[in-house]
């Protein structure tokens, strides 16, 4: 390929990286040059010393075999869904994909998003009882946004020091942002900026004090969020009054599960009943993956957890995108106080819960968040292949306990008493006899269920 068809890329720590042109000369990052990258920088922690032969074989391994892809409306520049064993906190799986707006943003900025990513993984994979503790350095627990300590070990290796700077700056500035701001100011940032609006803010500020070379003290973000604030709102304050994040009144309290319901079903109803005519097209074989795009592209924060609710008992497949840090984020963007009255919780805030699972089911331990209060109904679901089809040839309960505070959603729609829940505590596994007429064989699904 000719020169002039190329972009040439050096970085100090990996070297040369060449990238595609496209027909605008913009870089084409396809998913061949997202894996050379991840190798380029395994590569170099093992030159490094602080990567094994070992480790080098085993994450070469995990790059070569991740998906990766690019997603259209995600808020953040990178997203590295993944499931965990809750029973040994490990990683089980993971996936990457990268927003569509990022391939336009400089080569450099995106190749150490790509290592930024990349020493986030090696500590998912080799820390992952520590991750949190030492994530709390940096910000408040929040799934996959960073990991502390442990980030820095290998960050340092791979990127500038600017690029570190920046992000310990960024990260506390969002999560300030998003514990002070209030319902106007979440309304103009989400119009003008979009669903990331708080990445984006902690970003420019960060960017800000970096190229200004100021420190936090100089330039405080309360600061920068009122003249952010003035600029976005376009004089759209009548009484010209200081809008001031730290001053401001703090969220309203949560309200009932109820009234949030009623307020959605007004506030949103066009939209919903758009969204219901959408949903009801797909299999519900298809529906968990079309509800999760869904809920993903929403614009409204408050209405997430809404969809997520409403539309749970659709879905026969596709569980396990919904991961508990993001249903937490929904709940809490929600504000809602869960009704959990009739539930009999011990004198430690636990209620024992059942998980009804076979062949088919989604193990409890790699992020299924379906329970139920009744061991009655968990059988039921243990036996059926995705419920309808009674079938099941290793039908079981799983028998666990999880604090009221770990409860993300209460669902009572079928009368199955389900509750959505993050970090049960594994008590017994029970082992049912099958119903299945073929020997205890695996069941062959329907051919309108794509595995």
């Amino acid at each position: 390929m000719a020169k002039a068809e190329m972009i040439v890329f050096e970085h100090e720590k990996l070297g040369v990286i060449t990238f595609k042109k496209d027909k605008d000369g913009r870089p084409v990052y396809n998913n061949e040059k997202v894996r050379e990258i991840f190798i380029k920088g395994i590569e170099s922690l093992v030159n490094q010393d602080l990567l094994t032969q070992k480790d080098r074989e085993m994450f070469k391994d995990i790059v070569n075999n991740m998906e990766i892809g690019i997603k259209k409306n995600l808020p953040a520049r990178i997203s590295i869904p993944c499931q965990y064993n809750r029973r040994t906190g490990k990683v089980v799986s993971i996936s990457f994909y990268i927003g569509e707006i990022s391939l336009y943003i400089p080569i450099k900025d995106m190749v150490e998003s790509i290592l930024s990513s990349l020493c986030k993984i090696i500590v998912m994979y080799k820390f992952p009882k520590d991750k949190v503790r030492e994530y709390e350095k940096y910000g408040s627990d929040d799934g996959l946004n960073g990991y502390g300590g442990y980030w820095i070990r290998y960050a340092e290796a791979l990127l500038p020091e600017d690029y570190i700077t920046h992000y310990k700056i960024a990260y506390n500035a969002r999560d300030y942002i998003l514990k002070n701001a209030v319902t106007e100011h979440i309304r103009v940032f989400s119009n003008e900026l979009g669903e990331g609006w708080a990445s984006e803010l902690a970003e420019e500020y960060a960017g800000r004090l970096i190229d200004e070379e100021l420190t936090e003290k100089d330039y405080p973000l309360k600061d920068f969020m009122e003249e952010k604030y003035e600029e976005l709102n376009d004089n759209e304050d009548e009484d010209g009054e200081n809008c001031n994040i730290q001053d401001s009144p703090q969220p309203d309290s949560p309200i009932s599960s109820a009234e949030y319901i009623k307020n959605m079903k007004e506030k949103y109803k066009d939209e919903l009943d758009t969204i219901g005519e959408d949903l009801v097209m797909v299999s519900s074989y298809q529906r968990g993956a079309a509800l999760f795009d869904t809920i993903a592209s929403c614009k409204h924060e408050e209405l997430k957890y809404y969809l997520l609710i409403e539309y749970w008992d659709w879905i026969d497949k596709g569980q396990e995108l919904y991961t508990p840090s993001l249903v937490s984020r929904w709940l809490n963007a929600a504000n809602v106080q869960l009704d959990l009255s009739g539930i009999e919780f011990d004198n430690d805030g636990f209620v024992t819960v059942y998980r009804g699972e076979n062949e088919y089911s989604l193990p409890w331990e790699k992020g299924a968040l379906s329970w139920t209060t009744s061991r009655k109904i968990a059988e039921k679901f243990s036996k059926g292949v995705r419920v309808r089809i009674q079938t099941a040839a290793q039908p079981k309960v799983i028998i666990g306990k999880v604090h009221r505070d770990n409860i993300l959603a209460r669902i009572d729609s079928r009368d199955e008493f389900e509750l959505l829940c993050k970090d049960v505590v594994f008590l017994e596994e029970i082992k049912l006899k099958s119903n299945n007429k073929d020997g205890g064989k695996k069941a062959k699904l329907p051919s309108y269920v794509q595995e």
